[in-house]
C-alpha cells in the first residue's frame, strides 16, 4: 500500500482510487470465474466490473488538477 506521505496525492484521492479499481478487478475476477462455472455469474461480474470502471473515472474527474 503506498502511504500518502510517500506520494503527491491525498488520502481521500488515493482511497477513492484504490476502491474504485479494487472494485473493477472484484468484477473481473468474477467474470472470469463466470466462465468455467456459471453464465450468470459473468453477467455479474461485468456488470461489477463495469460499476467499478465509472466509480474510477467519476474518482479521477473529482480530483483532477
Amino acid at each position: 500500500m503506498i502511504k500518502p506521505s510517500a506520494s503527491g496525492r491525498s488520502a481521500p484521492r488515493l482511497r477513492a482510487k484504490s476502491a474504485a479499481a479494487a472494485m473493477a478487478m472484484l468484477g473481473a475476477s468474477l467474470a472470469a470465474f463466470g466462465v468455467q462455472f456459471s453464465g450468470r455469474l459473468t453477467v455479474v461480474g461485468a456488470l461489477v466490473m463495469a460499476s467499478g470502471w465509472i466509480a474510477l473515472m467519476v474518482a479521477r474527474g473529482k480530483f483532477a488538477s
